[in-house]
């Protein structure tokens, strides 16, 4: 699946804004920086789990994220980025991961999905921001030992 020219307007402020602008890329569709968080939702799971993601670039066949688990290679997830204007709603798409690897300081991971589908409206996924100063859970055991050391010292 392809994102239009009209959807792809929602998400991106300024559509000069290429990523392959200051270094050759052989890509047919180009990148997009964006720099906003999106709710992943993760529909291959028993329970679907939401993740709050960080998006770094958009072309219009994908989508390249950072987010604090991992994912696997073909794991679907529904998608919802905030419109650049506000009066609009959210881009709500189907995604595939193509590739997760972990980052420089190992604490998050590089994701590279491609679109898959629109999402079907009647697919019961509900997209709600998480409260305000709510942290997302733990990633790991030693990520849980941390916040509860730092709750413990800052009270």
């Amino acid at each position: 699946m392809e994102l239009t020219a009209e959807q792809l307007a929602t998400i991106v402020r300024h559509a000069d804004l290429r990523l392959g602008g200051f270094r050759q890329e052989n890509r047919t569709n180009p990148r997009h920086w964006i720099g906003r968080k999106a709710l992943l939702v993760r529909t291959a799971a028993t329970r679907r789990t939401n993740l709050t993601g960080m998006v770094r670039d958009v072309s219009q066949t994908g989508i390249g994220l950072v987010v604090q688990q991992r994912l696997k290679a073909k794991e679907e997830f529904v998608l919802a980025i905030s419109a650049v204007n506000e009066d609009q709603a959210p881009l709500v798409v189907r995604c595939a991961v193509v590739r997760c690897e972990q980052a420089a300081g190992g604490a998050s991971f590089l994701v590279g999905a491609r679109f898959a589908g629109e999402m079907d409206r009647g697919a019961g996924v509900e997209f709600r921001p998480a409260p305000r100063g709510a942290e997302p859970p733990p990633a790991t055991a030693e990520e849980a030992l941390a916040r509860r050391i730092r709750a413990a010292i800052l009270g």
